[in-house]
């Protein structure tokens, strides 16, 4: 592309990026009517710089000298444009440095970088955060990313130098610049960063403090900033779906515990990296960046939403560089757009979709991590989750639209219930949900949990536990983890168990089309079975609140689903080995030759028969029959014998004889029985075994699993 074409490409995107931000600046948020617009009066009100003596601010010094020098260069601007220049000017330079990261890796090529660079000023999160909300967040990340970039960049001590100071700079803005210091220690444990020049982080960080400090502030005060800011909210987690959205604000003494499993992921994956036998290169230092930065946010407690703004920047630039991993800045990118939707609209989402969506979260985690130990030159195991998935999902490509259409519907459920409101509703006058809800009332968290016993009131007013022979143990159990999450707010205690109902109807409904499916092995009857029979209990999800119906539905399609298994592997896993025997011999066996397949002897091969095998099919080593995995229609023919290099013959010509008997003699081999090494039919001569593919002129068997 031209330059002319580039540069007109750059003016293009510039000016949508102002028309999108312009209607936004004069929203004032409720961050800026309770802290930002406070401070930058008070800042205005003791002249300027003079200020930053006081402790007015719960912010570090050089934001608020960046205030200070707003307001002392736009006396006549109205407060709410002057705080939201400063994130507009920083929304700039942190596309400048995504582009020059991107350009790093197109040397070539101008107009990906400008893409970059627009991609990052049109991002919804970005403009959300600087125009709507004024905070800070763009600003800590554009040293974070210039900093990566100098090390991507290389040039030995000089750029290692800048990468230190930079990462001060950002930690002297807001300490979420510290989620990037895992990736930094990493890098280090590697070799792949040297130490010497780390003392420019805290130096910079306290070059920062000087304004305040020759302006009178207390030394020990600025120190304390971060320390003192740790203690002004006491939630597990605010709005941001991570981990701790699962634990109830109950337990909030147990925030020490995120700070050690923290450390302890950190401390684990330097270890993995140090061990690697791949070099760090640029693109795994950028990829490890990114997932420190998702991962510590993900991991710690006491974490608000939108501290997940870093690392969709990094890995937006990381999407650029690598397409391959385009689904880790569109995950982050729209559950950070949730979170500001629903903060910004006021929308109930807190407890009911900002935890759900922390599980596709840990997905991606698990995801990014296990690719990041491929690259790092480890082998994982070869029946892994990924592999064992896409096996099955190219070898039954069939299966695949029937889930899909399973899938919808059952998302239906959820997305009539959400767009109808009816999660929220409340119970009206059914009678199961008034007398469950009256029992859950009863119930209190360190007595939520004991089957058949309610806590009540007595004569006298006191507490006492009482039996409750109405209450099934699994309703009490179910009724106890609402109580123990949503203790305090019945709107979502309800909202909260109608859609534990609907989940647990969702997996009946699973379950009972994979049992059918394993049945019949027709799986558009299954599924038009399944749809059919669960269409009559849809309803059921959201109309009642009675935790015992849709348990027990999943309860006993779960166990129908284990007895179908279980008989499909032959009881005990017998029929699991049967049909990977041929594999395993290949693959144990030190001998060359071919003819012996089976590494269970003792189960499957001709020379010690299972007891009772007068039929076509050998047993296996439990003595059972095992089901075909394609459906009990399918012959029993078709598995078996044929795996364990052992050929089947019909039963129909009378000439092979029907005895069940098993012998090695040539004459005596039944002729429903034949092994490679035995005669063709009974009293003639046998072949001769094939000679061994070491043996001088040798060639290997062929394949003796014919019919």
């Amino acid at each position: 592309m031209s330059r002319l074409r580039v540069f007109a490409l750059l003016a293009a995107g510039l000016a949508v990026a102002a028309a999108v931000r312009w209607p936004l600046l004069p929203y004032e948020s409720v961050d800026y009517q309770r802290y930002y617009e406070n401070w930058y009066g008070f800042l205005v009100a003791n002249d300027h710089f003079a200020a930053l003596r006081y402790d007015f601010s719960n912010y570090n010094t050089p934001y608020l000298t960046l205030l200070a020098a707003a307001s002392f260069l736009l006396p006549g601007v109205r407060d709410v444009f002057a705080i939201k220049a400063l994130s507009l000017v920083f929304d700039l330079t942190l596309a400048f440095f995504v582009g020059k990261c991107v350009a790093l890796r197109y040397r070539e090529s101008r107009a990906v970088p400008v893409l970059a660079g627009l991609s990052t000023l049109l991002l919804p999160t970005v403009v959300l955060n600087s125009a709507m909300w004024g905070q800070a967040d763009a600003i800590y990340t554009t040293f974070l990313v210039a900093g990566v970039y100098f090390l991507l960049r290389g040039g030995g001590p000089r750029a290692e130098a800048a990468a230190f100071a930079c990462f001060g700079l950002a930690v002297s803005i807001k300490a979420q610049a510290l989620f990037l210091a895992p990736a930094l220690f990493w890098f280090a444990a590697k070799r792949a960063l040297s130490l010497r020049f780390a003392f420019l982080a805290p130096l910079a960080y306290a070059l920062t403090l000087l304004p305040a400090y020759l302006a009178g502030r207390p030394i020990y005060d600025l120190l304390l900033i971060y320390a003192n800011q740790t203690q002004e909210f006491r939630s597990l987690s605010i709005w941001l779906p991570n981990a701790w959205q699962w634990v109830s604000n109950e337990h909030y003494e147990w925030w020490p515990l995120g700070l050690v499993s923290t450390a302890a992921f950190v401390l684990g994956a330097a270890a993995v990296v140090r061990r690697a036998r791949a070099a760090l290169t640029p693109e795994l230092l950028l990829a490890l960046s990114a997932f420190s930065l998702f991962a510590v946010p993900y991991l710690l407690p006491k974490m608000q939403g939108r501290y997940f703004f870093p690392a969709g920047i990094f890995a937006l630039v990381v999407a650029f560089r690598r397409p391959r991993l385009w689904y880790w800045p569109v995950f982050l990118e729209l559950a950070s757009l949730t979170v500001y939707a629903g903060i910004t609209l006021d929308w109930p989402i807190r407890h009911t979709v900002i935890p759900l969506l922390a599980v596709p979260g840990l997905a991606l985690l698990v995801v990014l991590a296990r690719r990041l130990l491929r690259e790092l030159g480890f082998r994982l195991p070869p029946e892994g989750v990924r592999r064992w998935f896409l096996r099955r999902v190219r070898a039954r490509r069939a299966a695949a639209v029937p889930l899909a259409v399973l899938a919808a519907c059952l998302a239906s459920v959820f997305a009539f219930g959400l767009a109808g409101g009816r999660f929220t509703r409340s119970a009206g006058d059914d009678p199961v949900s008034v007398r469950t809800l009256a029992r859950a009332a009863h119930l209190s968290p360190e007595h939520s949990f004991v089957p058949f016993t309610r806590r009540t009131l007595d004569a006298d007013g006191a507490a006492a536990v009482v039996r409750d022979g109405g209450a099934a143990p699994l309703g009490d159990l179910l009724l106890g983890l609402v109580r123990f999450g949503f203790a305090d707010d019945p709107a979502t205690e309800l909202a909260a168990a109608r859609v534990a109902m609907a989940a647990f109807f969702c997996l009946a409904a699973l379950l009972a089309y994979l049992s059918l499916v394993r049945l019949t092995g027709r799986r558009y009857a299954a599924l038009g079975a399944t749809l059919l029979a669960f269409s009559s209990f849809a309803g059921g999800a959201w109309d009642s609140v009675a935790v015992e119906q849709a348990p027990a539905l999943f309860s006993v399609f779960l166990v129908f689903h284990g007895l179908v298994v279980f008989a499909g592997t032959g009881g005990g896993g017998g029929g699991g080995r049967s049909r990977n025997c041929w594999r395993s011999a290949a693959r144990r066996s030190r001998s060359p030759s071919r003819r012996t397949r089976c590494s269970f002897p003792s189960s499957c091969s001709p020379s010690s028969p299972p007891s009772g095998s007068g039929g076509g099919v050998p047993r296996t080593r439990t003595g059972t029959t095992p089901l075909p995995r394609r459906g009990l229609r399918e012959p029993f023919r078709q598995r078996g014998s044929a795996r364990c290099g052992i050929r089947w013959r019909s039963s129909r010509s009378s000439s092979w004889g029907s005895a069940g008997r098993w012998s090695d003699s040539p004459a005596r081999t039944n002729g429903r029985w034949r092994t490679a090494a035995s005669g063709s039919r009974s009293g003639r001569r046998p072949r001769e075994a094939p000679p061994s593919p070491n043996a001088p002129g040798g060639r290997p068997a062929r394949s003796s699993r014919t019919r």
